[in-house]
């Protein structure tokens, strides 16, 4: 035997077992916990518990772990933690079991972190991260830029809250999941940010540069919680009915048909093929010149409900070609919804409008579940099928890039809609 026809052999055989192993990953099935130990009798006993059930349960529980971590780096930082539980508090190990996590860069793999929180929300616009909701006794800190948290510069505090979130290459994800755990003060103070859990310090820019500071409570989980929001009415269309799995409405004045796809999920009462049925009834009636699908707070879910619509559409040639079709996407867009976008940007009929995705739409991660720690209850999200990387990228990229200001969402304005309305034809 020559020794090429040795090398042919042997990478016949070495693409034979990659795709065997891929094979393999395909088609196991979703994997069970394993059932916990009983509880130790002291603090720094639980917690080292929860380590090893960890060290143990997400490499045998994951699709793979292991694609782009070593794992001599993942034991190694469990061995770490392990040592110096006895000197870090309850939120300090939380955080620390978190990055060990996130070091897997799979984005459904994250631990839920936060079980108190400050009572505004955040959200990071093109130009910073300003407060959008409050409740009514800190209502001054509405639409003002947040500048500090304790005596940490925002800046700083997003790198840090930043090494929580495996994002796989996605700048939009990590944006949007940053400003949700800057929210929590037992994040914060387990990041080295605040020194008790108890309350926060944040100072906050007004439009005119000037800056307050603001004494925040932490409430604990479940405390009620009204919230005075920064929009007055009318509030914009696509932000009345986030609550819907999916909705849609008839524009009369610029002739569109707008359709908000919020959850890849059947919503109770109201069937996704029969919804489909009224839609496209209202669109052979009413002949519009565009079509816009909002995917723009869609996290996921069931890929196979929107087959109705697919199907609906594109027998529909007047509706299916990139003049008329307009799908609006942003950091929101994760998962199920992620490979739609991408289904929509491949098939050249349609005009993609917006922010990158959140969801990456070429990872090789499926399937995604929940592992809970048996001590602290912490949730550890893992997914449990591995299907190989489907391309390079780390996001579905808009064709039309729309950024928002927070001008922009504090006037009402909705600059991705407003670009696709304007962008129809006559």
């Amino acid at each position: 035997m020559t020794h090429r026809t040795k090398l042919i052999g042997a990478l016949a055989l070495s693409t034979l077992c990659v795709v065997a192993s891929l094979t393999a990953y395909r088609f196991r099935p979703a994997p069970k916990p394993s059932p916990p130990p009983p509880p130790a009798d002291t603090r720094d006993g639980r917690w080292r518990q929860d380590l090893r059930y960890l060290a143990e349960e997400l490499p045998r529980m994951h699709g793979n772990l292991f694609f782009t971590l070593k794992r001599e780096d993942f034991e190694a930082a469990v061995r770490d933690l392990d040592a110096a539980v006895p000197q870090l508090s309850d939120d300090e190990i939380a955080v620390r079991v978190a990055r060990i996590v996130a070091m897997a860069d799979d984005a459904h793999a994250r631990v839920l972190l936060g079980a108190k929180r400050l009572p505004v929300t955040l959200y990071w616009f093109s130009d910073g991260i300003f407060v959008v909701a409050a409740d009514p006794s800190h209502r001054s800190a509405l639409r003002r830029k947040l500048v500090r948290i304790g005596e940490t510069g925002i800046e700083k505090a997003t790198r840090q809250a930043a090494e929580l979130v495996p994002s796989e290459g996605s700048e939009g994800w990590v944006r949007l999941i940053v400003v949700s755990l800057l929210v929590h003060p037992d994040v914060l103070h387990g990041l080295g940010i605040l020194p008790s859990a108890d309350a926060a310090r944040l100072e906050l820019q007004d439009p005119t540069g000037a800056v307050e500071t603001l004494e925040l409570p932490a409430l604990t989980e479940g405390e009620p919680l009204e919230w005075a929001p920064a929009l007055a009415d009318p509030v914009p269309e696509y932000r009345k009915q986030r609550d819907r799995c999916y909705w849609f409405d008839y524009w009369a004045d610029s002739r569109t048909l707008y359709f908000e796809y919020n959850s890849c999920a059947e919503m109770p009462g109201k069937p996704f093929a029969e919804f489909c049925n009224e839609l496209f009834a209202v669109a052979d009636e009413k002949q519009p010149e565009r079509l816009v699908v909002d995917l723009r707070a869609n996290g996921g879910g069931n890929s196979e409900v929107l087959t109705p619509f697919l199907t609906g559409l594109r027998s529909r040639p007047f509706l299916d070609r990139k003049d008329r079709l307009y799908v609006l996407i942003g950091r929101q867009t994760f998962s199920s919804a992620c490979g739609h976008a991408l289904e929509f940007k491949l098939s050249g009929k349609a005009t993609v409008v917006g922010e990158p995705t959140g969801g990456n739409p070429y990872s090789p991660f499926r399937e995604s579940m929940q592992l809970p720690l048996p001590n602290s209850k912490l949730s550890v999200g893992l997914t449990w099928k591995f299907v190989g990387r489907g391309g390079d990228g780390t996001a579905v990229q808009p064709d039309l890039r729309v950024d928002s200001s927070s001008e922009d969402y504090f006037s009402g304005r909705d600059p991705p809609l407003e670009a696709a309305l304007g962008r129809g034809s006559r």
